[in-house]
């Protein structure tokens, strides 16, 4: 059954309620991927604590009035079907690579001095391209980050050798002592929350702990089930070996070699990948790709996306809190 379109500001008693803002606003975020969500994802990611049954009612209410949209269990700002089909389709490549996924991750938690691995990026959200990458973040033991880089670089390499490589990104590092993630916005507050644990339980559960601030924009964030990781003698005994002011000296060789060998990138144009121009971060203690400043392109477009509901509806969806936290 159709429902009539309703005049602009009758939308307005439609949306006045705090729960119908934050599902708007939770939709809007996902729109910028043109990726339709379930209603656990709506509730999972609202910015206000509420019962999930509020949730449903003011979800009916939203649809009824054509507001928001629904193809099978998938609800989208906008009535287009081919929005589900696309989520369908990267959902099952996501379920065919995330074993994988979670294996290279484990054998990543395995090498000397990472302290915490967890899958990041498009593929903790559930969603896989064909030759998609497999994107970590990781922890490493303080002082040791860039030691830790260069052993991932050398399996990078062997795989590579070996014809199995599995596009492996490493794409945010930090070590154990500072665990706080400085950009506290929306973005990250959803990447720490779909983050998928593979290694590291007690330092992850710091991570968390650390990054509490996020419980104010996703006060119905999920519990996370965390694996224990074994101890591996091997892995202790080459953390010994190094552990010591040599291990520092490496660190800081092998930090000056990265930053020495992106420059030398840069100077020869050669520091892009499939999102443009790359960017990175080189500090002592965190170490991160920047592509193209993703993430404030992102933001920025999210933005956009929210005061054009506003003006649109001619409402106030109160998103100042999104961006700054």
């Amino acid at each position: 059954m159709a429902f009539a379109q309703l005049k602009p500001q009758n939308k307005q008693s439609v949306l006045n309620s705090s729960v119908s803002k934050s599902i708007i606003k939770t939709l809007a975020y996902f729109d910028v991927f043109s990726y339709p969500i379930t209603f656990n994802e709506i509730y999972e990611y609202a910015s206000i604590k509420s019962a999930a049954v509020l949730f449903e009612e003011e979800l009916n209410i939203l649809l009824k009035n054509e507001v928001i949209f629904k193809t099978g269990d998938f609800y989208a700002l906008s009535n287009n079907p081919l929005l589900a089909i696309k989520r369908n389709n990267e959902n099952r490549l996501a379920k065919e690579q995330l074993p994988q996924a979670i294996k290279v991750g484990k054998f990543i938690g395995k090498l000397p001095f990472v302290k915490a691995v967890g899958i990041s990026g498009s593929l903790s959200k559930n969603v896989a391209y064909d030759n998609s990458d497999f994107d970590y973040f990781i922890i490493t033991e303080t002082n040791r980050l860039y030691v830790c880089r260069f052993i991932l670089g050398l399996y990078r390499r062997f795989t590579k050798l070996l014809k199995k490589e599995y596009h492996v990104c490493c794409n945010y590092i930090i070590d154990e002592n500072h665990l706080i993630i400085p950009e506290k916005n929306i973005y990250t507050a959803i990447e720490i929350a779909s983050l998928i644990p593979v290694a590291g339980k007690n330092v992850l559960l710091n991570f968390y702990y650390e990054n509490n601030w996020r419980n104010a924009t996703l006060p119905n964030e999920r519990r996370h089930i965390i694996p224990a990781t074994k101890k591996i003698i091997l892995k202790q005994s080459l953390e010994i070996l190094i552990g010591n002011i040599f291990g520092n000296i490496l660190d800081s060789l092998f930090r000056k070699i990265a930053i020495k060998r992106f420059n030398n990138l840069i100077k020869k144009g050669k520091n892009y990948n499939k999102r443009g121009l790359c960017f990175a971060q080189f500090d002592k203690h965190i170490c991160k790709n920047t592509p193209g400043t993703f993430q404030n392109k992102l933001l920025d477009k999210y933005k956009k996306r929210l005061q054009n509901l506003e003006s649109k509806w001619n409402i106030n969806l109160e998103t100042e809190h999104l961006f700054s936290l």
